[in-house]
């Protein structure tokens, strides 16, 4: 009964997880215009759930049948088998005080029989839940090569002040030599050789083809891939991490920035404005003070992911983690936050964090300290400064032969002004034949037609 139940668990939970997945993502749905395939998926993991419920049912449904069974029929099926005794031996026939005294013990008997096994089967139900706690207590710690290096983090007064003037530490944040990772213990890795270190106030970026485990390298440092082979080397300092898909809690702007920091309202003025989230206060009847809704429901992609930026920021983390912030933006606005965020002169800059940014945006790869570089199996293909990679890395030049937004949105403009160019002068050219048919029609009125002159001269003549 238990293996039955595990399975059947596991068919309920795939089920949920992908119908809370579906819900979430109604929009991008809608417009892909796939409602037809999750349908049939929906459909698909609820026959799944259904099958695998049957043979757990049917085991319930035998254990409530034999309960009803026994307190119904265990008093006649007593005085038969009593009769039939009592023919083959030839005792007396019993009284009827003996006879309604026992039939009141057999039912005084039949309950706490029918209870048993009513609770035994939730007993094993029990179990059953219990086998899948103990399986992942029974699974084995990750293990960081975390360092002894006291806790540093940005001062509370620190805003303002001059790069110089922050205080920094020689020792590296982040610390990897030769580290290989996989998503379990037995799991095959999927990041391989990876050596890197991160300083104080240090830029990394981090580039590579889709699905090459840029994502995985952060979770690398955040502790949530088990590494199989190296060393890793984390600073206990406190790091904020911005993901793909921006994590908005039913509040509002101000509560989805400020998180669980405490409030500090010059600090969260300046990340605003460094967000881009001032121009909310503008466009939102109630400004930052606006409801975000479930999972940010009444948000754009780029409002939730500017607020999640923000949360990150406002919590004054040592190590900034970002993974493709800049992919929900428009090219303006992800300039912008840009040279606000990470620019030479940028907030970060001046306050010494160090960060770390999962981009193929060739402009934002230009400004980092150090780039690396993935190959599509997830090896370490090369690091350095951009100049240098482009001259020799296929990849990054890929990057710089393709065309950014910005080179899109001037070519679209140029195609439109062009074709804007064309109708002007295709207006031009239809009212300048216009005005000459009006003009040469004049004159003739004016002037007469050879076929009229020759009608006249006929009549005069």
């Amino acid at each position: 009964m238990r293996q039955k139940q595990k399975a059947w668990v596991h068919a309920v939970q795939e089920r949920v997880n992908f119908t809370s997945i579906m819900l979430k993502e109604l929009r991008q749905i809608k417009m892909f215009g796939i409602e037809s395939d999750v349908a049939f998926k929906t459909n698909g993991l609820r026959e799944l759930e259904l099958h695998q419920s049957k043979p757990y049912r049917s085991m319930i449904v035998g254990v409530n049948v034999l309960s009803a069974l026994s307190t119904a029929i265990a008093p006649a099926l007593t005085i038969a088998m009593y009769a039939t005794t009592q023919l083959n031996l030839r005792l007396e026939t019993p009284s009827t005080d003996v006879a309604f005294t026992n039939l009141s013990l057999i039912s005084l008997l039949t309950n706490p029989v029918v209870l048993l096994s009513v609770s035994l089967t939730r007993f094993t139900s029990a179990i059953g839940c219990f086998d899948r706690i103990q399986e992942f207590f029974c699974k084995k710690n990750r293990v960081h090569g975390l360092s002894s290096v006291d806790e540093y983090l940005l001062p509370e007064n620190v805003l303002g002040m001059e790069p110089e003037s922050v205080p920094t530490q020689s020792q590296p944040l982040v610390c990897m030599t030769d580290c290989c990772f996989s998503l379990g213990l037995e799991a095959p890795a999927i990041l391989h050789g990876l050596t890197l270190k991160i300083q104080n106030g240090f830029f990394l970026a981090v580039t590579a083809p889709l699905g090459s485990g840029k994502s995985s390298l952060l979770k690398d440092m955040l502790g949530e891939m088990h590494s199989t082979e190296g060393i890793l080397t984390v600073r206990s300092v406190k790091q904020a991490y911005c993901q793909q898909a921006p994590w908005i809690f039913n509040g509002t702007l101000r509560t989805n920035t400020i998180g669980e920091s405490p409030l500090d309202e010059t600090w969260f003025k300046e990340v605003v404005y460094v967000c881009n989230l001032d121009f909310e206060t503008t466009t939102l009847s109630l400004g930052l003070d606006t409801l975000t809704g479930s999972s940010g429901a009444e948000l754009s992609g780029g409002q939730k992911q500017r607020v999640a930026l923000a949360r990150a920021i406002y919590a004054r983390s040592s190590l900034l983690i970002l993974d493709d912030i800049f992919g929900a933006l428009d090219t303006v606005t992800s300039r912008l936050i840009f040279q606000r965020l990470l620019d030479r002169a940028g907030l970060v800059r001046r306050l010494g964090i160090a960060t770390i940014l999962v981009t193929t945006a060739v402009e934002h790869l230009k400004e980092a300290d150090n780039l690396i570089v993935l190959s599509k199996d997830g090896r370490m293909e090369c690091q350095g400064l951009f100049e240098e990679l482009a001259k020799k890395n296929q990849y990054i030049q890929s990057l710089l032969c393709s065309p950014s937004p910005e080179d899109s949105e001037v070519e679209e403009e140029s195609k439109d002004s062009n074709s804007q160019v064309g109708e002007i002068r295709e207006e031009k050219k239809e009212t300048r034949q216009t005005t000459q048919t009006k003009t040469v029609s004049k004159i003739s009125r004016v002037m007469g037609t050879p076929h009229s002159t020759r009608l006249v001269g006929g009549h005069v003549g």
